[in-house]
């Protein structure tokens, strides 16, 4: 009868442990969805006035943007010094 206690009690502290973990991640429909935001390249940020900054900075780059329309990929990258000639965005895709 002990061995059955001890497996019992390995089996409740296991489920508990599965338990913890999966609820620490989100479901797989509650996942951060991009904003789609109609945004024409002209330079100007104004098209991005309902777009919630993904990144904030107190460096040069101040604040990152990003959206996507289905088709393409949108980032705005605001703040002072910028430089579009010296300057290098990277993405780790």
């Amino acid at each position: 009868m002990n061995g059955s206690v001890k497996v019992n009690k390995l089996f409740i502290v296991l489920f508990l442990i599965l338990a913890m973990v999966v609820s620490l991640f989100s479901p797989i429909g509650a996942l951060y969805k991009a904003e789609a935001a109609a945004i024409t390249v002209d330079g100007k940020a104004a098209d991005w006035s309902g777009v919630n900054s993904l990144s904030t900075n107190t460096g040069t780059a101040k604040s990152l943007k990003v959206t996507n329309d289905g088709t393409n990929l949108y980032l705005l990258v605001e703040g002072t010094g910028l430089s579009t000639t010296t300057s290098h965005f990277w993405l780790d895709t």
